[in-house]
């Protein structure tokens, strides 16, 4: 990272099927956020249409990847010039469906990543992805990663490895408290970013989807030690800002010792 980066993990209400209500959340979050100077805005996976493995709200729900809420938004970063990480369940020319992630910048330009980590309950419905998404965001690289995704420590060091300095994990992950799944992902996430010297962006989706599902309000920001820079939790909005110090990870990057990834040996490791 070349400087310092203000960042904000978003958790919001995402209900299914209504696009245009939540790009006007997105929209409205977008604004109050860029007036405090944050550069990248994470909103959760598969909040511009919401989130659902039963095929006929799946299918009713999906949208194009071309479509009105998308060119608005690349509008809006150009406006405020910020990054936004915002997700669909997107349908293809050929109906194929995809959990699909875009990276807008402020130039307007896309960066598209397909879910390639599809859960037992997401793989009969969506095709998965094959390649990871790298995007530029100011002074830093990041990479998208989504909910599932966050349990499989290979795909965050190829991520790492192809040179993202900041690993971003948008969710859509329904069930549990929030305090519970606040304690599960600081299990997990934390390991994310010590083992790649990495920061980690987290959000899930919040509240109830209106088709069964109630998500738990999460954000969370860590440093590449694993330590908790922000986080926030509750039944509602809930948004985690904080600022990534590019001294911090130059700091952990160029030390001998605390950096692990220049001393793997992948001829041990079999397809690794």
């Amino acid at each position: 990272m070349e400087r310092d980066l203000k960042v904000a993990a978003i958790s919001m209400n995402c209900p299914g099927g209504e696009p245009e209500a939540v790009y006007s959340h997105i929209s409205r979050l977008t604004c109050s956020l860029a007036d405090r100077d944050v550069e990248l805005l994470c909103f959760p996976e598969a909040c511009l249409t919401g989130y659902s493995v039963r095929p006929q709200e799946a299918r009713a729900w999906a949208i194009p990847l071309e479509n009105p809420w998308i060119e608005s938004l690349r509008k809006m970063c150009s406006e405020k010039g910020v990054t936004l990480l915002v997700g669909m369940m997107e349908r293809d020319p050929q109906e194929r469906l995809f959990l699909t992630h875009l990276a807008i910048s402020p130039k307007g330009g896309l960066t598209v990543y397909r879910k390639a980590h599809l859960s037992p309950q997401e793989a009969s419905l969506f095709q998965a992805g094959s390649e990871p998404a790298l995007f530029s965001i100011g002074p830093a690289l990041g990479s998208m990663a989504l909910c599932y995704e966050a349990h499989f420590p290979e795909w965050s060091l190829r991520m790492t490895l192809d040179g993202a300095e900041i690993l971003c994990f948008p969710s859509a992950s329904p069930g549990e408290t929030p305090q519970e799944k606040m304690e599960r992902w600081l299990r997990f996430m934390p390991a994310r970013a010590y083992d790649n010297g990495a920061f980690v962006i987290a959000c899930n989706q919040s509240g109830d989807n209106g088709a069964g599902l109630s998500f738990p309000a999460v954000s969370l920001i860590l440093d590449p030690k694993g330590r908790l820079l922000a986080s926030k939790t509750g039944n509602g909005e809930a948004v985690a800002v904080a600022l990534l110090k590019a001294d911090e990870i130059k700091r952990v990057r160029s030390h001998p010792l605390a950096h692990f990834l220049r001393h793997r040996r992948p001829e041990l490791y079999g397809d690794n």
